[in-house]
């Protein structure tokens, strides 16, 4: 787990390292300090605006970390760490390459099968849930992506009558997990939370119609379509989309939540979940809780995003302007060394402890 001047270790794969375990936080690899190594690994990595957020995220997913050290600096036989151990001593240790395929047991446990309706009811819950804590009176909504296909609709729907019906006054709504979607889906939120008419794009245009480029983008035809009949030509010498510039939307009346909202937010972040999180920030009964997002507070390349790929490579890119930085926390829950080695989900236990402070 990594953010800012601190790099933990989480998980060794190799069992029998009774030194690098996880709770140390480690100070130099191969002579290099830890800082050092985070810098590189970052002009590797990218990210919306000069936010680090997202990257001190990414490379604490998974293997990230350790993939990237091995690109850059290469992997030795024996490799010196120097390291703070679980009761505060500064320690040194040599790692020996480990390979995991040797402590891989040969007999696979099959998992069971499961009906194509189980499946699907899982990967819904893993994208979208609701759960209700009768004794903090909250409700805990996690949205995990805006991407259309995940019946979020009737999910909101259901959801937000349930909350009605049970009269919860405090609702959690955790984004740190959504990567953006259908814009038309986050507002679709933002109306049942929203306490007056909002806006989400002041000015939303392309530069041209047509893209010297546009062979090798997917989706080109949808796209052609939408900037000829959709978009007309303004003085500046831009195409404007006009039924979302400056376009209000209201909140819906119907089962409209009243009560404290909770937006925990984080590195992961972006895009339309960045725009939810923007258009209720200020509202006084919402307070945004976490980490800085990933995607840009100060707007969005959406809605027809290029996505082209590279004719000789294969490679898919897409453009988007490094201009800033992500949403601000009201309440930052950032990491701690106790946290993480405790496994604590920090973010979430600020969220409670203000609900316990009002309650």
């Amino acid at each position: 787990k990594a953010w800012p001047d601190t790099v933990m270790v989480t998980a060794n794969l190799n069992r029998k390292d009774s030194n690098v375990t996880r709770g140390v936080i480690l100070k130099s690899i191969d002579g290099r300090p830890i800082n050092t190594i985070v810098d590189s690994m970052f002009s590797f990595l990218s990210a919306d605006g000069y936010n680090t957020t997202h990257k001190h995220q990414t490379i604490s997913n998974g293997g990230t970390f350790r993939s990237l050290y091995a690109v850059i600096f290469g992997l030795k036989q024996k490799t010196p760490v120097e390291f703070i151990d679980t009761l505060g001593r500064l320690r040194t240790a040599t790692l020996n390459l480990y390979n995991p395929k040797a402590d891989t047991p040969r007999t696979v446990r099959t998992a069971p099968t499961l009906s194509k309706k189980e499946r699907k009811r899982l990967e819904l819950e893993s994208m979208r849930s609701l759960r209700i804590d009768t004794s903090l009176n909250t409700a805990f909504m996690e949205v995990n992506t805006f991407t259309k296909g995940n019946s979020l609709r009737s999910f909101f729907r259901k959801s937000f009558k349930e909350i009605k019906k049970k009269k919860i006054p405090n609702l959690v709504v955790d984004v740190r997990g959504n990567g953006g979607g259908s814009v038309v889906l986050s507002n679709l939120l933002t109306k049942y939370i929203a306490d007056k008419p909002f806006t989400i794009a002041d000015s939303l245009y392309a530069l041209r119609r047509t893209s010297e480029y546009g062979k090798y983008r997917n989706g080109r035809f949808f796209n052609w379509l939408f900037l000829q009949f959709l978009t007309h030509k303004r003085k500046d010498g831009t195409y404007h989309f006009g039924l979302y510039e400056g376009k209000k939307f209201k909140p819906k009346s119907g089962n409209h939540f009243d009560g404290t909202t909770y937006i925990v937010t984080g590195g992961n972040t972006f895009s339309a979940a960045t725009l939810f999180a923007k258009t209720l920030k200020d509202q006084d009964d919402v307070i945004v809780v976490g980490e800085e997002t990933g995607g840009g507070a100060y707007g969005n390349s959406a809605w027809l995003i290029p996505d082209v790929t590279l004719p000789n490579t294969g490679v898919r890119i897409d453009k988007n302007e490094q201009k800033g930085f992500g949403v601000q926390p009201e309440v930052p829950a950032l990491p701690t060394v106790e946290a993480i080695r405790k496994s604590e989900d920090y973010k979430m236990e600020k969220v409670k402890e203000l609900i316990r402070a009002k309650q």
